[in-house]
Parts: C-alpha cells; structure tokens; sequence
C-alpha cells in the first residue's frame, strides 16, 4: 500500500503538475488543456505497462505453482531460511512448545493430552484469593475453596493422602500460595470450621485422621523431581491450580496439570488478585483471553509438529480435532459473562462430588458416538514410587480401551 502511495500516487501528480503548471503550455499559465492530457495519457500508459507486465509474470508464476511459498514457511516467516528471528513471539512460543512437548513425553504424556487439558479449563469455574487482603476476607475466600473440593476419598485405608496438590508459578505466586496453605491448614484443623462447612461426618473424620502438614501439598516443595511431585498429583483427591500471568507457560506447572486431567482429578482454579496495587497487578492472569491465547498457541503447535505417535490417527483427525477446539472460542469468549458466572455453593457442591476421581473417556472431538461421556473409575495410586504413577496412567488408558470396545459392541 505505502509503495502504491510514494511511487504510484507522486509519480502520477508529478506528470500532471507538469501539465498544470508549464508556462510554455500547462493549463493554468496559458488556459490550453493540450498538455495536460498528454501527460495524463502517458500516465495511463505507464499505469498498464506496469499493471499488465507485473499482472502477466504473476500469473506465470502462480500457473507454475511458484509464486507463493508453503503455508509452514509463511508462518516461520522467510527469514527463518538465513536462522534469522524477525517473527520473534512465532519463535519463542514454537521453542516454549517444544520444550515443555518434549517433557511431557519423558513422563509418557503428549502436547495433545495437555491441548485437551486446557480445553477442558473453559469449564471450570475459577475461585478467586487476595493474599492481601484483610483476615476476614482471606479467611472468607480460602474456606470457600475448601468447601468446594472433594473429600469422598481423602483418608483411610484405601484413601489417598492429601486433600488437595497446590499448583503455582513460584516466582509470581510463592508468598501467596504460602498465606493460603498455611490458612487452609489451619483451617482444617479448626473444629468450628469442619462443623460449619457441612462436610459431613465421614469427611470431618477422614480431615482429623490426615496431619494437617499433609492435607494441602505444595508444589514448590519439591523442586527436583518432577515424577515424584506427578505421584502426589495422583495421590492428592483435588488439583488446585493459581492462575497468574506466566502460569500456563510453566513446563512443571502445565505437566502436573495434564497428569491431574488424566487422571479425572477435580482441578479448582484460583484467580490471584492485588487490587489496587499497580505493580502487583501485573502478575494478574487476564482470564479468559490468556487462555485463549496458549489454547490458540498449542493448537498452532500441533498442526505444525503433531508428535509421530499420533500420526497412527492420520494427521487429518489430528488436524479436525485441534481446528474443533481451537474455533470453538469464538461462541465460547462471545459470551464473556459466561466465563464469569459463578455457581452457588450447592451448585458447585454437586458439581465437585461429579467430577473427582473419574475420568472422561472422549473420542477424538468429543463424547463418542454422541453418546455422554463415561466416567472410568481410577486406580487407588501409591505415592512410594515414580513407576506407580505411569502404571496407573496405563492401567486407567487400558480401562478406557475396554470401555470403549464394550461401547463399540
């Protein structure tokens, strides 16, 4: 446009000034318009030898399939030939993808488990905790979060160890996961609150029988093993996840989230928020539009490097499954109130003790068949060694075949 503008535009009034303003036969020194459309007609005739020559060796081009480069190096972008970095986010995120894909599959995961994780966040009602707020208020926002996970199988025997996995970007969430684990743990341990939050009796004993160092497990408390922090993901009853600006961007944040959504854990989202504080604002998450960006992020990802193992599906499956999802937050984000709404607390009651300790078995773009989606039970999890955690990953993949041959029969 701007070449059209400099060149095409001031080129033609240069031929036409001459024309207006000659004194020998411009239209304006001597009133004859001769000269003028002279130099209007070469203009003209400039304009198509130009237009047409350009117009004859484009289309040339684009008959023999030549003019345009592929659709994988429009968007690495034509410099990335020569290893420059002009697109330079198109490159971060592709390195960031690569980076945190290839982690995954070190713990027997994909960048697509982890695509239908973040898919499956727009339902999810998020909570939300000020780490700076008054007592009252803090204490207000950390019981609602408890009183909204399971406790079904927190305990006992056969249960699982810790009430609930805190997942967070240390670097912009550290003190704050800090307030609300040590509040949460105290909390528990209060008599008035157990009483109050009408858990019921087999769940105040299961929250009594549990040290309260147990119940609440941070993630940051082990920042050297990632398969030893997935088994306690596997062996906590809930998944609580702080959203702030470069959570989903974290590879042991999102790890831990895929193995929470494989294994059917009920994952609570908490939106950390610092009113009035200008550069605490700033590790804020913008919910929805930052999730929509790393879903739209990952899905670019996958139709550019769909891992071999799910090329078994063909890449047109693969391709329809990412493209599904990844459009579907144009009717999904339109509505922006919905992401917003929150249930009542008997609401989310009934919506928590649903969801935990399932799974949702899918076929690749949703529940098969059109039928609901079945709910696989999962595998008590034993928190000793790394290998239980896989071995419960397989056993849940081979329950999930045998439930979907019984529902192909």
């Amino acid at each position: 446009r701007r070449c059209g503008q400099v060149h095409g535009a001031c080129g033609v009034w240069g031929l036409l000034a001459v024309g207006l303003f000659d004194r020998g036969g411009g239209l304006l020194p001597t009133g004859s318009g001769r000269l003028l459309g002279s130099q209007a007609l070469g203009a003209l005739v400039l304009a198509a030898l130009g237009c047409g020559g350009a117009a004859a060796a484009a289309g040339t081009l684009r008959w023999l399939g030549v003019l345009r480069v592929s659709r994988e190096q429009e968007e690495s972008g034509l410099d990335s030939e020569f290893g420059l970095k002009a697109y330079s986010r198109n490159n971060d995120v592709l390195q960031r993808c690569r980076t945190v894909s290839a982690l995954l599959s070190e713990n027997g995961f994909s960048a697509l488990d982890l695509f239908d994780a973040l898919v499956s966040l727009r339902g999810v009602v998020y909570r939300t905790f000020t780490p700076q707020a008054a007592d009252h208020k803090l204490e207000g926002e950390v019981k609602d979060i408890l009183q909204h996970l399971s406790y079904d199988s927190l305990g006992g025997q056969d249960g699982r160890p810790h009430l609930a996995f805190l997942s967070h970007h240390k670097a912009d969430a550290g003190d704050a996961a800090r307030i609300f684990v040590d509040t949460a743990r105290r909390l528990l341990a209060s008599q008035p609150f157990l009483e109050s939050a009408g858990l019921g009796p087999r769940a105040e004993e299961a929250v009594r029988r549990v040290k309260p160092q147990d119940l609440v497990w941070l993630d940051s408390t082990n920042l050297k093993e990632l398969p030893t922090l997935l088994d306690v993901v596997a062996s906590s009853c809930n998944h609580i996840l702080f959203l702030t600006r470069a959570a989903l961007e974290r590879p042991w944040v999102l790890a831990e989230l895929v193995a929470a959504h494989t294994l059917g854990k009920y994952v609570c989202l908490v939106l950390l928020e610092w009113p009035g504080a200008t550069e605490e604002r700033l590790r804020e998450f913008q919910f929805p539009a930052a999730l929509e960006r790393t879903i739209h992020e990952w899905a670019w990802f996958l139709s550019k490097e769909a891992p071999a193992r799910h090329k078994r599906d063909g890449e047109g499956e693969l391709r329809r499954r990412v493209t599904t999802a990844a459009s579907s937050w144009h009717t999904s984000a339109s509505a922006d109130s919905s992401h917003h709404i929150r249930r009542t607390p008997s609401e989310d009651a009934r919506f928590s003790r649903q969801l935990p300790l399932t799974a949702m078995s899918l076929g690749p773009a949703g529940p098969r068949s059109g039928k609901a989606a079945k709910r696989v039970p999962l595998p008590s999890v034993a928190l000793q060694r790394p290998e239980s955690y896989k071995a419960s990953v397989s056993s849940l993949a081979e329950e999930e075949g045998d439930a979907s041959a019984a529902d192909g029969a």
